[in-house]
This record gives structure tokens, sequence and C-alpha cells, in this order.
């Protein structure tokens, strides 16, 4: 994506760093194929669960809530949604600031079983 970036140097568009021997550095926020591949199958398994609850009826309004930011917070679609999180019927998500290894941990834990006919 940063066509500019070269060995030594610090992207300003991605969080990446070459290091002078071509390899990225450890400051570089970056995953494998592997790591990828889960976080694909993850999110395949979200949107998919997702459809079948919309399918079954379920369309409860469910946003996340993580060191008190939110995606109410610009969201286009407020006036319609009326997400009021002082109502007792809807409250938020609150999800907890985690490392990426423990995420990725837990999406290869819930994404299910990989099927590399999918991919």
């Amino acid at each position: 994506m940063d066509e500019e970036l070269e060995n030594g140097g610090s992207s300003l568009i991605i969080p990446a760093e070459i290091k002078k021997d071509g390899s990225l550095s450890a400051r570089s926020k970056t995953a494998s194929k592997a790591e990828f591949d889960e976080m694909r199958h993850f999110v395949r398994h979200k949107y998919q669960e997702a459809g079948n609850k919309i399918l079954d009826g379920e369309v409860a309004i469910n946003p996340y809530n993580m060191q008190d930011r939110t995606p109410c917070q610009f969201c286009p679609f407020q006036s319609v949604c009326q997400f009021d999180p002082g109502a007792e019927s809807e409250k938020y998500r609150y999800l907890k600031n985690e490392d990426s290894k423990t995420i990725l941990e837990k999406m290869k834990e819930e994404g299910g079983e990989t099927d590399e006919t999918n991919s």
C-alpha cells in the first residue's frame, strides 16, 4: 500500500517499518498468512452467523462499547435505529482492549472449523 516504503524506513500510511535487511521490525503491526486466513475465516463465520440470525427474525440492535467509545458516535443511521443505552432492553456489549495474540486465539476458537474449500 505504501509504494515509497524502503528498507530502513517506516511508513506514514500503514503501521509498518522495514529494517535495513528487508525484514519487518517488531513495531510493525502485521499478520502472517496463517493469521490472516484465521481472521478471514472468523469474519466469514460471523457474517454467516449474523445472516442466519436475521433470517430467524433476530434483528436486535447490539453495538459495542470499548474504552468509552462506541460505533454509535459515528453512525449515520442513529435516527433510524434509535438505540437508547438507557432503556432496559438495550445495552452495549462491553469489550476488553486485549493484545493481538489473545484476540487471534479467541478468533480461532470461536471461528469454528477452517474450511479450505470455501477460501
